[in-house]
């Protein structure tokens, strides 16, 4: 799902099917080892042709969080395990907890986007963001202004056992940006009793809605899937 920049209607677009491109016959230089996914086209399926084989990842950023979110991390953790996938990996682990947050304000949020700029993959506990202007914000903003985070992609999954009340039986992605829009937009109020009001002021620039736009047909064209365009 993508957010209209021009305020049309909300409209459904349906991808058109990719134009056959003329490959090389050569195999890519990739390490020894790595998986290549290929599955017959057809509806929801991927184009047979297309090249899937993964980059081989060794070096992955750990971002730690707060409370239930670095409990669920803690046991993401364990699927990188040797024993398991077969790989030795380089975890980088940086404590943004709020607590370290505070205590170098904000400076550990900085080295950890150095990182993630320089390793290129990265798993982040969820972290508490503290109310008021005064304190140390919100990690993810500095996270994406740092390594300039556009897209934000989040796939839900079908949970085995429960039926959809409608007939979608395929992952559903919703793309938005993540950057401007109510990211950085100044909050005020005025007035007191009844009469209070609040006012908020927003950024929303056509480069990044153009960003957005165009990596949700880059994914639905990988999946083999539709976009649906309109108002968040």
């Amino acid at each position: 799902m993508a957010r209209s920049w021009l305020g049309e209607e909300k409209r459904s677009l349906e991808l058109s099917r990719p134009v056959n491109r003329t490959r090389s016959t050569a195999a890519p230089n990739l390490e020894e080892g790595t998986p290549a996914h290929r599955r017959n086209s057809g509806p929801g399926q991927l184009d047979p042709t297309a090249d899937l084989r993964l980059p081989v990842v060794r070096s992955i950023v750990v971002l730690h969080g707060d409370q239930t979110g670095e409990e669920l991390l803690i046991q993401a953790l364990r699927l990188f395990e040797r024993d398991l996938i077969g790989l030795d990996l380089n975890l980088r682990h940086f404590d943004l907890s709020l607590a370290r947050r505070r205590q170098t304000c904000n400076q550990v949020v900085l080295e950890a986007a150095g990182s993630l700029r320089e390793a290129g993959f990265g798993i982040k506990a969820a972290t508490i963001t503290p109310e008021g202007s005064d304190d140390v914000g919100s990690p993810n903003a500095i996270l994406r202004q740092a390594v300039d985070g556009r897209v934000i992609v989040r796939t839900g999954r079908r949970i085995p056992g429960v039926r959809p009340p409608a007939p979608v039986y395929s992952p559903i992605s919703v793309i938005r940006m993540a950057v401007d829009d109510a990211y950085g937009a100044s909050e005020w109020r005025d007035g007191d009793g009844l009469a209070e009001c609040a006012y908020r002021t927003e950024k929303i620039s056509r480069h990044t809605c153009r960003i957005v736009a165009e990596y949700a047909f880059q994914h639905a064209n990988r999946v083999g899937a539709r976009v649906f365009g309109g108002p968040k």
